[in-house]
């Protein structure tokens, strides 16, 4: 596991003990392509403090099935959990402004979600290849 200045920048497969990922307490964010391709992650539960998920972070996950977001995360990057196909709920919580272009595709698992108000920016194909998802509540 790398982290500088609060931002953790690559986790491996080795840093992932029965599916789950334990987070340093300095973390504030999420890198680039922080998790990009790690199988062996399963469940994650950010903690409080992290404010946004970089570009590709978790991209291509595939066995990720759930994860929890913290208050105070305002921003989700491009791609952030492109092809985490194994993916089935998410619940964003308020206070999120933007999701970035592609952020969600190719959750296949995924079958519903709930945008909270405040979310202003939500990118091009943001959902796109989620082929289970048969709800999407918008804010107000």
């Amino acid at each position: 596991m790398i982290v500088e200045n609060g931002v953790l920048l690559k986790v491996t497969n080795e840093d992932i003990i029965d599916g789950k990922f334990e987070f340093p307490e300095e973390v504030t964010s999420i890198g680039r392509n922080a998790f990009d391709g790690c199988s062996g992650l399963m469940q994650i539960k950010l903690p409080k403090g992290i404010t946004s998920i970089g570009i590709g972070a978790f991209l291509n996950c595939s066995r990720l099935t759930q994860i929890e977001l913290p208050q105070g995360i305002t921003s989700i990057g491009d791609s952030a959990f492109s092809n985490c196909s194994g993916l089935t709920q998410i619940e964003l919580p308020e206070g999120i402004t933007s999701i970035g272009d592609g952020a969600f595709s190719g959750c296949s698992s995924l079958t519903q979600i709930e945008l909270p108000d405040g979310v202003t920016n939500i990118g091009n194909f943001a959902f796109s290849a989620c082929i289970g998802l048969t709800q999407i509540e918008l804010p107000d």
